[in-house]
């Protein structure tokens, strides 16, 4: 079996984080670890480090929820919490792209793929082009509001 180095990496560092008493960072490694066995359990195969990336991304968004709800809640001690556990996942995301290289190719896929009239319809395909490249080293919720901003179109 061949396996992901993302998840070689998760299951090296929660060795260390294991040895270095890290309580935060231990916990959400294993639960990450957790749920990239559930999905190759469901799957049964390993999964890539795409698919890996995937689901680092869908934590970060349930913890971004989370500081939302615990803000609100006023618990701002479980919102801290949620916050480091961010910091920690990210760090096993590919080196981000910074917003200059994000909008430069944002700029350039708009001109190649560019007609007479730009609509919705052609931003899935903008967008399609855009993830190819951008695919766990941007965010793609601000690469679309970008490609919005760029074409006047309301997102909906």
């Amino acid at each position: 079996m061949d396996s992901s180095n993302i998840k070689n990496n998760i299951t090296s560092y929660i060795k260390e984080a294991l040895k270095q008493k890290q309580t935060i960072r231990l916990s959400t490694l294993r639960l990450l670890l957790a749920s990239i066995k559930e999905k190759e359990i469901n799957k049964q195969a390993d999964l890539s480090d795409v698919e890996i990336i995937s689901i680092i991304q869908t934590q970060i968004k349930q913890r971004l929820e989370s500081i939302k709800a615990f803000e609100a809640a006023n618990r701002q001690e479980k919102a801290e919490q949620e916050r480091e556990e961010i910091i920690i996942l990210k760090e096993l995301l590919p080196n981000q792209a910074s917003i200059e290289e994000i909008l430069e190719a944002i700029d350039k896929t708009i001109l190649s793929i560019k007609t007479d009239v730009m609509d919705k319809s052609l931003i899935g395909k903008i967008l399609k082009e855009l993830k190819k490249n951008f695919f766990g080293r941007a965010d793609m919720s601000f690469i679309s509001q970008e490609v919005h901003k760029r074409l006047n179109i309301k997102n909906n």
